[in-house]
């Protein structure tokens, strides 16, 4: 045989060879229950992955003869999840109250004070003492609290601690004085606690801001510093991504500086606060919209929280008669908003919670949204009355719910809106029928980060001591096939992501988690002890 056809041959030889192997792939994994999230919830068994995207999905067999790779990695029966994600949350203020003296959970108001002073002691020289977590509800008497004691052990600090949701807080007599709120200060959608002529030191709402403006801005380098702690935690429970409800344009600046550094690997979309300073932000820079980090909706707060009684209802408060609420933005300046959003293809995220304000909210986004794909979003939905679900799928309103704000609610909520309005209260299985998908979150650092708490409250309305035994309000729960969608495909939908996020698909970004244990299949009682194994964004 001559040299050229013996070369010939080896030649051929070599790419019959390569073409055994199949296509080479970063990585694959294979041996494990994989939950798709895709629309048909197919569950696979491996899928590979090339420059951080998944390039096939399948069966063992299919991923073995057609792909090959330097790193295989055998799953032996470990379960994979899209990377999940929080469709609402506090990104960068869970990072900041890591700073601050955290007082979630206190039993009473004296736990608190000693909370305050314990941080005190750690930080002598800080003027300025801010925390946050405090829940009247939890105390013995129920009452809001007052700054009495504030003012008596601590004159010579400025002490600001905000309620568990923050529309509510408690401020000292020194930060009042630098705020220059007197018993006569009055302020649109707030209120200033005032008792036999003396300011109380409790603040609602916009008043609660007056204060907050005196507190001195972190520094940039202080930001980067609670974004990378807020995403050592939230990596560590299995979110990939998360949707920050409302940022100011510093924080967003500092976020961009660190996605240019690589610091930063979550997947954040940033609602802007609605603000005059990020209109002017978006108008000036127009909006961010890449894989790793989106700016491109508006974050509106319509009114208050239940739990302060600032939720704005259709009839009174059952416990405070002539009461019903706060309206925090005026309905022009919602309408400013809107129409920026849609001349520049924005999305608009209306915090609506009382009756009263859910509707206001559908009404208006109705007028700009009907027949257009636009998902604006009404944050949270917690009290809607039984005749405006309709208008959330007349409208295409997308409704953004926190499971655990029902079981945390649970215990007192009735007392605020009586038993008669309680149908269209943390409903999420009627809302969810709206439009046929529902995206979930916690609304952290409010309620816990971990998502799993999520799924756990969505799925068997009860809290983390399995009460009430029967759930709360179980019918308006949701399956767990629901709930795990709510954590991914649909919370990717809700922020026009769903061709690219929230499924092990072909095309998609490589964003999964691995555990060694299922909580789709766990009994009620093992859930929240679950925990991923590994987490991987674009494959890393």
């Amino acid at each position: 045989m001559r040299f050229y056809q013996c070369f010939f041959i080896g030649i051929l030889l070599a790419l019959l060879a390569s073409c055994d192997k199949g296509i080479e792939a970063d990585a694959i994994y294979w041996n494990g229950t994989i939950y798709t999230c895709d629309s048909a919830f197919g569950i696979v068994e491996a899928f590979a992955i090339k420059d951080g995207k998944f390039v096939a999905v399948g069966s063992n067999e299919f991923i073995k003869s057609k792909y090959h790779s330097k790193n295989t990695i055998d799953l032996s029966g470990k379960t994979v999840y899209p990377g999940l994600f929080d469709a609402h949350c506090h990104f960068y203020a869970l990072g900041k109250l890591k700073s601050e003296c955290d007082v979630a959970g206190a039993p009473s108001w004296q736990a608190v004070i000693d909370s305050v002073s314990a941080f005190i002691e750690q930080h002598p020289n800080q003027l300025w003492i801010v925390g946050r977590g405090w829940d009247q509800t939890r105390f013995a008497n129920k009452e809001m609290p007052n700054n009495e004691a504030f003012n008596k052990l601590f004159p010579n600090k400025a002490i600001l601690m905000r309620r568990i949701d923050g529309h509510g807080a408690v401020a000292n007599t020194k930060a009042l004085a630098m705020a220059g709120i007197t018993p006569q200060t009055k302020i649109n959608g707030g209120e200033v606690g005032v008792k036999n002529g003396k300011l109380s030191g409790f603040l609602l709402d916009n008043a609660v801001d007056l204060v907050i403006e005196k507190i001195p801005k972190p520094t940039s380098t202080q930001m980067a510093k609670y974004l990378l702690k807020a995403q050592e935690l939230c990596l560590a429970v299995g979110l990939t991504s998360v949707v920050d409800a409302g940022l100011a344009p510093d924080v967003i600046q500092v976020i961009d500086s660190l996605y240019k550094t690589g610091a930063l690997k979550i997947r954040i979309n940033a609602m802007l606060s609605a603000t005059p300073a990020s209109l002017a932000f978006a108008k000036r820079f127009g909006a961010i919209d890449r894989p790793e980090f989106r700016v491109k909706s508006f974050k509106i707060y319509t009114d208050g929280a239940l739990g302060s009684r600032g939720a704005l209802l259709k009839k009174e408060y059952c416990d405070r008669p002539g009461h019903h609420g706060l309206l925090l933005t005026e309905v022009d300046t919602i309408k400013k908003y809107c129409q920026f959003a849609m001349d520049n293809q924005f999305q608009v995220c209306a915090h609506a919670i009382g009756d009263s304000a859910n509707r206001l909210i559908l009404d208006l986004f109705g007028q700009y949204s009907l027949g257009k794909d636009v998902r604006w979003r009404i944050e949270h939905a917690q009290v809607v009355d039984a005749n405006d679900f309709q208008l959330f799928g007349k409208y295409g309103i997308v409704p953004s719910v926190q499971p655990t704000h029902a079981t945390s609610d649970m215990r007192w909520a009735e007392e605020r809106v009586c038993s008669s309005r309680m149908v269209g209260a943390y409903a999420y299985q009627s809302l969810l029928q709206q439009l046929g998908y529902i995206a979930l979150g916690t609304d952290f650092p409010i309620e816990d980060y971990k998502p799993i708490k999520t799924f756990y409250a969505a799925v068997y309305r009860q809290d983390d001591q399995q009460q009430p035994q029967r759930g709360f309000r179980k019918a308006e729960g949701l399956t767990a096939q629901q709930a795990l969608l709510g954590m991914t495909n649909w919370a990717a939908y809700a922020q026009f992501d769903e061709n690219t996020k929230g499924q092990i698909a072909h095309g998609y970004w490589a964003d999964f988690v691995i555990a060694e244990t299922d909580f789709m299949q766990l009994k009620a009682t093992q859930v929240l002890a679950w925990k991923p194994w590994q987490v991987l964004v674009a494959g890393k």
